[in-house]
């Protein structure tokens, strides 16, 4: 019988109440919230959080398009272009669907207006791009 390992999914947000309903789903649905980072901290330490990042790297990360956009974007190319990080797989969040279509169509996202959001979506969304990467929890 082999035992599951959880994977581990990082949070960038902004709302620490969004933040806090993902985690309790993710921890529910048997995921390890690994890391939560606050936009402001990652604005502050682009080098830091980068190396952070690398040298402890979630299964997948759940980064949230916030204002202002143009900086937030360029942050997130500059994470999913960065060595280690390019093969972590990115679940965006955004009230504005529109807004990753125009950044890139071909990205996963989930759109996420504040609170309530339809969890269980998310973390069907989760599991799906976990999937997708054959991510599992089989060790």
């Amino acid at each position: 019988m082999s035992a599951e390992k959880k994977l581990q999914i990082a949070i960038v947000h902004t709302n620490p109440d969004v933040v806090s309903v993902m985690e309790r789903a993710l921890n529910q649905a048997g995921y390890l919230t690994a890391h939560y980072i606050p936009h402001d901290w990652l604005e502050l330490h682009v080098a830091d959080s980068l190396a952070f990042f690398a040298s402890s790297p979630p299964d997948l990360v759940v980064y949230d398009i916030v204002t202002p956009y143009g900086e937030n974007i360029r942050r997130f190319k500059e994470m999913m272009a960065a060595p280690k990080l390019c093969e972590i797989p990115f679940l965006l969040t955004t009230i504005d669907r529109n807004l990753v279509e125009n950044i890139d169509s071909s990205l996963p996202y989930a759109v996420i207006r504040g609170l309530p959001f339809d969890v269980e979506t998310f973390v069907a969304q989760v599991s799906f791009e976990l999937a997708s990467k054959n991510i599992s929890r089989a060790s």
